[in-house]
């Protein structure tokens, strides 16, 4: 890791990539749900299990790349001598973005996912019904 001025760490050049890998994940669970659906009806169980991993993977990855954005503008900062009460306080505001626009649309999907398990239940229910 480099701390020079001027010259980018393995650490600011490795941490951004990760969330690429994250995404990579997310998608290949995208993969896995759409090809439940090919297969089986919206309310079949597997499909809510696909749903409810990709609303999981989502929450991560932003969790992961909040700390990631975290670490890489507390990176910044120190190698460009900015004072650490504005690197803190910037570094907050992006960490705060990176969460709320990746957690917020994780949990949305998992609540979905509990409302359509929830619906696959009473689905059932009628089957048996009289």
């Amino acid at each position: 890791m480099s701390l020079g001025k001027g010259h980018p760490g393995v650490l600011q050049v490795l941490l951004p990539g990760l969330k690429y890998v994250g995404w990579a994940v997310t998608s290949w669970f995208a993969y896995r749900l759409f090809s439940a659906y090919a297969g089986s009806g919206l309310f079949a169980p597997a499909v809510v299990q696909r749903i409810r991993h990709l609303g999981i993977c989502i929450v991560l990855v932003g969790i992961c790349n909040g700390g990631v954005a975290l670490l890489v503008t507390l990176l910044a900062s120190y190698q460009t001598a900015v004072p650490l009460a504005f690197s803190l306080m910037v570094s907050v505001m992006v960490v705060c973005i990176q969460v709320f626009f990746n957690v917020v649309p994780g949990l949305a999907i998992i609540f979905i996912a509990k409302v359509m398990d929830e619906g696959r239940k009473i689905q059932e229910e009628q089957e048996l019904t009289i």
